[in-house]
């Protein structure tokens, strides 16, 4: 007589994880189509559109060509990160290259300011889901909120986080070239140094080769601010630690790309005071 129970007990079970996917994808489907809609076309702020909703205004706040407010640029970004942390599955909308634009230098484009805080805000969404994943903060907050993890109504929520914790890494990945070139290069020392927290935070994640970063940390030492010539060091010593023959492949090319920085960033090849 058992038995029977047991069988009821699991197809309730598949049934309400059934009926919690579907309602996932639906809320996601909403939010990726009320993204793309211009932000004058949204009528209502609705709960299963609000990753939407904010995104379609952060993206209205950075691509509306009468704002162009440093200030209101700096606070779209931040919470386009915030949208992104939320909801990583927004970082894959193209919207014009809304990623790709904040993370372009050119003479027409954003300040240094908003560049600064969009890559700070990517750092700071990456340690914290990090932190997320280590500490099982997902699963203290759910029992915390009194649901119970093993049988709750959302029993595949947090698999469902964690299959989309690698889409910002993934993103990032694929403007790894414009990270370095553009940024960890730039003649702007907190966009260097912010530049490489992230990469440093990436490569921590195992989301880039060190092979890819190497030459840059060696070319970093020549950087005139010791904050960063110190953080790029470190960072060269753990990964000559976990793998020593890297460095010895990578040395010839981050002497030549030290060369090449210095001249870009400060005119000489000898930069660094004493």
């Amino acid at each position: 007589n058992f038995k029977p129970d047991i069988d009821s007990f699991m197809s309730l079970l598949r049934n309400r994880v059934a009926s919690n996917k579907a309602s996932d994808d639906v809320r996601k489907s909403v939010d990726e189509e009320v993204a793309a809609m211009p932000l004058n076309l949204i009528e209502i702020l609705h709960p299963q559109a609000l990753f939407g909703c904010c995104y379609a205004a952060c993206k209205f706040a950075l691509q509306h060509q009468n704002l162009t407010s440093v200030a209101v640029q700096v606070r779209a970004v931040q919470a386009l990160c915030c949208v992104f942390a939320g909801c990583p599955r927004m970082m894959l909308l193209d919207s014009s290259s809304l990623i790709a634009n904040l993370l372009k230098v050119d003479s027409d484009g954003y300040d240094e300011a908003v560049h600064d805080k969009f890559l700070l805000s990517l750092k700071d969404m990456m340690v914290a889901e990090e932190k997320r994943l280590e500490k099982g903060a997902a699963l203290n907050l759910m029992k915390e909120s009194g649901v119970n993890v093993s049988l709750g109504d959302h029993v595949l929520g947090p698999m469902d986080a964690d299959s989309d914790a690698t889409i910002a890494g993934f993103v990032l990945q694929q403007h790894f070239n414009t990270l370095v070139d553009s940024f960890l290069f730039h003649k702007n020392a907190s966009l260097r140094r912010t530049t490489l927290q992230l990469v440093g935070t990436l490569l921590r994640q195992g989301m880039l080769c060190p092979l890819d970063v190497i030459s840059a940390f060696i070319a970093l030492q020549g950087d005139i601010e010791p904050e960063i010539r110190s953080e790029a060091l470190k960072m060269l010593q753990m990964e000559d630690e976990r793998h020593p023959t890297f460095l010895d492949n990578r040395l010839v090319q981050g002497l030549e790309t030290a060369c090449s920085f210095q001249m870009k960033v400060f005119g000489c090849t000898a930069p660094t005071e004493s």
